[in-house]
């Protein structure tokens, strides 16, 4: 049997831990450090933003909080940002203003926030992501609203033109 040496005490043992005895060990031995990972949290939504990309994530152990930051969509909500206006015109513009209220607050898409604006004959919505407008325009047309797109391009992005979309709701003649 072949006895080494504990080089912290001089012990002579059968089996070293990264050159000392098991004594010396357990003296010397470092508690792991926990590599703590950063965020940034959004305080208007509370997202946070992990490895440069926003999101909802729990905070579990291990996340170290470096500060706050507005979100992407927050950031855009704030700056007046809008991707497509919803114009509600006719004889009975408030029956289709709840069906649009209730449609954008139940999608799950990115960047769900809309304003509202009172003008003459009916209302105007500005909605932060396009992908409602084709649910609103087919229940408005079940409605038997007279629906009506338009496309006009507000940017260009990489070189491709980037659209606004305006989706017309007129319910002249329908009964309450």
């Amino acid at each position: 049997m072949r006895h080494e040496f504990c080089f912290v005490c001089g012990k002579q043992t059968e089996e070293l831990i990264d050159g000392m005895c098991s004594d010396c060990y357990e003296k010397n031995k470092k508690p792991k450090k926990i590599k703590l990972i950063d965020y940034l949290l959004c305080p208007r939504c509370g997202r946070i933003k992990f490895r440069g990309k926003w999101g909802k994530k729990e905070i579990g152990e291990g996340f170290n909080k470096v500060g706050e930051g507005i979100c992407d969509d927050c950031s855009r909500e704030k700056g007046g940002y809008y991707e497509a206006i919803i114009q509600i015109r006719g004889d009975h513009p408030h029956k289709f203003l709840r069906l649009v209220e209730r449609t954008i607050q139940k999608s799950k898409a990115p960047r769900n926030f809309f304003t509202l604006k009172e003008v003459k004959g009916g209302y105007d919505f500005r909605i932060g992501n396009k992908v409602v407008i084709s649910e609103i325009a087919k229940e408005s047309k079940h409605m038997g609203a007279e629906i009506k797109r338009t496309y006009k391009i507000f940017a260009r992005t990489d070189g491709r033109d980037v659209y606004r979309t305006t989706l017309l709701i007129r319910s002249s003649g329908i009964e309450e």
